[in-house]
């Protein structure tokens, strides 16, 4: 087992993940003071944190503070996978590799104690590793039962408006008018409708077989790609990415033979 790989690829994504969210809250900086003379203060501490995040400074701690800032922020309410990465980066010891806490760390062993907490490793088997998927795999659960009670989505009447709507599928004007007059296009996407559908009600119980969980990574890779290539969901699918390798780059890797 090469520890020390798990903490360079965990501390490129604790690294990615904090610029991303680091340029999303600059971009807030200048329209903040539109809205009271004290509400500054609150992008500055989500800008400061994660600035200390990227560089890898006191991560254990940080880490516990842009969950907590995350959890009750009112401006992203609808999305919480930027809640759920620093929990998961908590306990995979994100600080260890690429960060000033390693290079504190050696040379003071008090320290070195307080930035290595939680003492827990990196490798992990599928079940540990399914505490992290869970939260994720409820809200798509929560999200395939509201499809389902729509009647768009029933009667599949929401791949026309997913088609004509640029709200939702941002594709050239000649592309969206071949898709909707073609009957076969048409077809294919209704099919993909139905499996995102799967997906998203199955992925609870088929993490726990070796083959069907190859279906929940890889599907959940493609529909992230297409979010960010098409649809118009910000920074979501990428904080998707980071949040998806973090659970699942030992199945890739072969880090760990693990019994089913």
């Amino acid at each position: 087992m090469n520890f020390r790989r798990d903490e360079k690829i965990v501390g490129i994504l604790r690294i990615a993940f904090a610029l991303l969210m680091l340029f999303r809250y600059l971009q807030l900086l200048p329209t903040a003071p539109l809205f009271s003379e004290n509400i500054l203060f609150w992008p500055l501490l989500y800008v400061m944190s994660y600035a200390l995040l990227a560089v890898g400074f006191m991560t254990p701690l940080v880490l516990i503070l842009v969950f907590f800032l995350e959890v009750t922020n009112p401006i992203y309410i609808a999305v919480k996978i930027h809640a759920l990465i620093p929990f998961v980066l908590f306990f995979m010891r994100s600080g260890s590799c690429y960060s000033l806490d390693s290079i504190l760390s050696k040379s003071n062993a008090i320290l070195e104690k307080i930035l290595a907490w939680p003492m827990t490793d990196i490798h992990r088997h599928s079940k540990d590793r399914f505490a992290y998927f869970f939260p994720f795999g409820v809200l798509s659960l929560l999200a395939a039962i509201s499809h389902l009670q729509d009647e768009n989505w029933v009667t599949f009447e929401i791949v026309r408006i997913f088609i004509e709507d640029e709200q939702y599928l941002q594709i050239p004007q000649l592309v969206r008018s071949f898709l909707s007059q073609n009957q076969i296009a048409k077809s294919i996407l209704t099919i993909l409708l139905g499996v995102q559908l799967i997906w998203e009600l199955l992925m609870i119980p088929l993490f726990f077989n070796k083959t069907t969980r190859w279906f929940v990574i890889l599907y959940g890779y493609s529909f992230f790609l297409f979010s960010a290539l098409f649809l118009n969901l910000s920074f979501l699918p990428y904080m998707e990415v980071i949040y998806w390798t973090l659970i699942f780059y030992p199945e890739f890797l072969g880090l760990k033979k693990e019994k089913e």
